[in-house]
């Protein structure tokens, strides 16, 4: 049996280069297809009051996410920003009640000793 609340199409690509030395990047992008809830369907775990009592759909949506490092002191340090949502696709993954996803940025850095 399908289960009416997964997209049909998923599809996940990415790349990565170092192109300059110590300098690396990443490049990933997810698409995943339009999803429906028919009306009355219910996941275990999900409280009565937030069942859907009407037909609902999350529409399709693409995610380009980013991540830029530069290795240092011997590729013992790296600092890096990661850029989820890279081009601010504003959509929810769960219709009506699901949070809106936007853009998150952070950084890091890790030393290896």
């Amino acid at each position: 049996e399908t289960d009416l609340r997964t997209p049909e199409h998923k599809i996940n690509a990415g790349v990565s280069a170092g192109p300059f030395s110590g300098l690396t990047g990443t490049l990933l992008v997810h698409y995943v297809g339009e999803t429906d809830w028919p009306p009355g369907l219910r996941s275990p775990g999900i409280p009565r009051e937030i069942w859907l009592p009407g037909y609902r759909s999350a529409p399709s949506y693409t995610l380009v996410n980013l991540r830029v490092a530069y290795r240092f002191l011997k590729d013992r340090a790296e600092a890096g920003v990661n850029v989820f949502n890279l081009f601010n696709d504003e959509h929810r993954e769960f219709p009506v009640y699901g949070e809106e996803i936007g853009t998150r940025v952070t950084g890091s850095i890790k030393i290896n000793f």
